[in-house]
């Protein structure tokens, strides 16, 4: 196994672990963090969640492209993502990244969307309680994501537009397709144009 292969199966494993320590964490909770999440609806129903997630990654992925194109603006945000993120996944195949992109997908979203803020949500049971929740589950998000401040700031910011489709269709299935789908491709992009001139 390769430096790369085994990069690849530690980030699926720590993803894809992220959203068993959610499920075990709700348990031990009371809270359910799979709660809207029914596969065993029609296929259909979960086709049109999971293109209503591939849509609603585009806002964010013209974010990127935004911030990208910017020269001078984000500086700090471009160096760590050229000289910490993109060197992780340079010698990866697309079925590698595709896989560590669903595995933060589905983790991810389960532990701080299903978990954290549907949680918070049932625990302030307001009719604006989720409010709070989508801004504590962001925040804290944004601190996972942390390599400098800017990383953290635009990552609490997708934390709350993730945050809100969730609360917006009451499905995990979207918020976790938005983030499988952007991840995968950001990383593809980014490996193909982090390097040119601004």
């Amino acid at each position: 196994m390769t430096s790369d292969q085994k990069f690849a199966a530690v980030a699926f494993t720590f993803e894809a672990g992220l959203g068993l320590i959610a499920i075990l964490l709700g348990r031990w909770f009371g809270h359910d963090p799979l709660a809207t999440v029914d596969l065993g609806r029609p296929l259909s129903e979960l086709l049109t969640a999971g293109l209503w997630g591939m849509a609603a990654a585009l806002p964010l992925l013209l974010g990127l492209v935004l911030v990208d194109r910017q020269p001078g603006l984000f500086v700090e945000f471009k160096q760590s993502v050229a000289k910490v993120v993109l060197p992780l996944f340079d010698g990866l195949s697309l079925v590698e990244i595709s896989l560590i992109s669903a595995a933060a997908g589905v983790g991810e979203e389960i532990l701080f969307r299903g978990l954290v803020q549907g949680g918070l949500t049932a625990w302030f049971d307001h009719p604006v309680g989720w409010l709070p929740a989508v801004l504590v589950a962001a925040i804290v998000f944004g601190i996972c994501h942390r390599l400098n401040t800017t990383y953290a700031v635009l990552a609490t910011v997708i934390g709350v537009y993730l945050g809100w489709l969730f609360h917006q269709t009451n499905e995990l299935v979207v918020p976790i397709v938005a983030h499988a789908f952007y991840d995968f491709v950001a990383i593809l992009y980014l490996r193909r144009h982090a390097d040119r001139p601004s």
